[in-house]
């Protein structure tokens, strides 16, 4: 038999010994580690045809060593086996962690002869159909305290299991141990996240401020402020550092999502601005009505004085209807304010809403413009025909004004549960966080001057919520923008 590469991995310096000087006056070249954290680092330039490794050990036991070294191609062929103290106590099977032999630390001299064995079995082009029994188990005996260590430790690992949190603990500046909140967060596998370094596993901008957060000698924690979360792969992360009494070396990072948290925070946000921007814009409007009122009637009062005088007449009746015009601002910023009186609402079919508002704007559409339509049928809601088509040809005339070169509108109305719900998107050139976040406040406009009021978002919002219904919005420079709207179905 030829010479055998071995790696021996154990945490007790007296077996590490025993197993190293026995194998090396079998011929063997061995390497040894004291963990598994020890043992990874040696397996990236060192591939060993066998592994013999301990399955109890700090920082990255035997278990989770065989399952990480199962996963690496290079060592796909190593033959492990598992030499343990502990077997006696732990109901495990090694075969699904990956081992090919398990044998029981006892007496030294039945340990050396099922070592010899096994050195010989891994020669074999079929060792994995042999017996599949603990080597040496009846030499050795459970022990009372291991058995509530190793049953403790299983209670603590489905705990840390179970929780939400992302947990990592950090050694030496690598990461150890990793929860699977934590690799789900992270979207890679254990085995990519263990002996890491922490700020690998986010994005360059991100990383900064992990460092910042590892490297705080100031406090004895060091958390990022929850206003002020990272992102990790689409979500908003808030880490918190916390060191381990008595090592120095060893630290625990703790992740929690609160990407639901934040979208909450900032519906909460935006519902309490825009009740404030609709107490403003009720009070300009009833203020600006009186206005309005005073002009009107001395515009009259000229016109029933001067009736026989043509010039001051036409000079009066543009001034009427401007003012008409400006009556129509109030009527939408009052519509927007959700403070006008309630509309006439009956149970209405929105399919049809939809459908009457695609007639009425396919004839106003550019050629280079394709519209289409997907409406589900008899879908009714209690609401105001007239106002809803108001709202669907505001949006859609927002969608054609934001694709001049062409593109595709599309227009949909489908019922989910207990919810109608109609979206209006298209392929223009979309809008940025800041214009998003602003669309629906009265005056708000990225039009020209003179090209638009920037009261037809606003409007739309108004009669949205005066039907207890909502409106959202999502969009990205260049792709598209997106509104859908809820109603609540008519109750039967």
């Amino acid at each position: 038999m030829g010479k055998k590469k071995i790696l021996v991995v154990d945490d007790n310096r007296a077996m590490l010994k025993f197993l190293t000087e026995l194998l090396q006056k079998e011929g063997q070249h061995v390497v040894s580690a004291e963990n598994g954290f020890q043992a990874l680092h040696i397996l990236t330039s060192f591939v060993p045809d066998i592994i013999f490794l301990d399955i109890v050990m700090p920082k990255i036991g035997g278990d989770k060593l065989c399952k990480i070294i199962r996963k690496m191609d290079h060592l796909k062929d190593c033959f492990i086996v598992i030499i343990s103290g502990a077997v006696a106590e732990l109901d495990f099977d090694f075969l699904e962690l990956g081992a090919n032999l398990c044998i029981a630390k006892g007496p030294f001299n039945i340990m050396t002869k099922h070592i010899m064995a096994a050195i010989k079995e891994s020669y074999s082009t079929d060792r994995n159909k042999g017996n599949h029994s603990i080597k040496g188990l009846g030499s050795v005996h459970s022990r009372q305290m291991t058995r509530e260590l190793l049953s403790r430790n299983r209670h603590i690992e489905t705990i840390l299991e179970s929780i939400k949190e992302g947990i990592l603990e950090v050694f030496s500046g690598k990461i150890v141990y990793a929860n699977s909140a934590a690799a789900t967060m992270l979207k890679k596998p254990q085995e990519k996240i263990l002996v890491s370094y922490p700020t690998d596993l986010f994005d360059k901008k991100t990383r900064p401020k992990i460092e910042a957060l590892l490297n705080n000698n100031e406090k004895p924690t060091g958390e990022t402020e929850v206003e002020i979360p990272l992102e990790l792969n689409g979500h908003q992360v808030v880490l918190k550092i916390m060191p381990m009494r008595g090592e120095e070396s060893t630290s625990i990072i703790m992740m929690r999502d609160v990407t639901k948290q934040k979208e909450l925070e900032a519906q909460l946000q935006h519902a309490k601005k825009m009740e404030a921007v609709g107490t403003i814009a009720s009070g300009v409007a009833h203020n600006f009505r009186n206005t309005l009122a005073a002009i009107l009637a001395n515009s009259q009062i000229i016109q029933m004085n001067f009736k026989d005088c043509p010039e001051i007449t036409e000079v009066m009746e543009r001034i009427d209807t401007s003012v008409q015009r400006g009556a129509q601002l109030v009527d939408q910023l009052m519509s927007f304010s959700r403070k006008q009186a309630k509309e006439d609402l009956k149970i209405i079919d929105i399919s049809k809403v939809v459908k009457e508002s695609y007639n009425l704007m396919k004839g106003f559409l550019e050629k280079n413009i394709d519209f289409n339509i997907d409406v589900q049928e008899n879908i009714y809601i209690i609401g105001n025909h007239s106002s809803l088509v108001q709202v669907a040809q505001n949006l859609l005339i927002n969608s054609k004004d934001a694709m001049p070169e062409g593109g595709s509108i599309k227009i949909k109305a489908e019922q989910k549960k207990n919810m109608a719900v109609v979206t209006i998107s298209d392929t223009g050139h979309g809008m940025d966080k800041k214009t998003m976040e602003n669309c629906f406040n009265p005056f708000y406009t990225t039009r020209a001057i003179g090209k638009g009021t920037g009261l037809g978002l606003s409007t739309s919002y108004g009669i949205v919520k005066n039907h207890n219904g909502d409106i959202s919005v999502e969009s990205e420079i260049n792709k598209g923008t997106m509104f859908k709207l809820y109603f609540p179905l008519a109750q039967a």
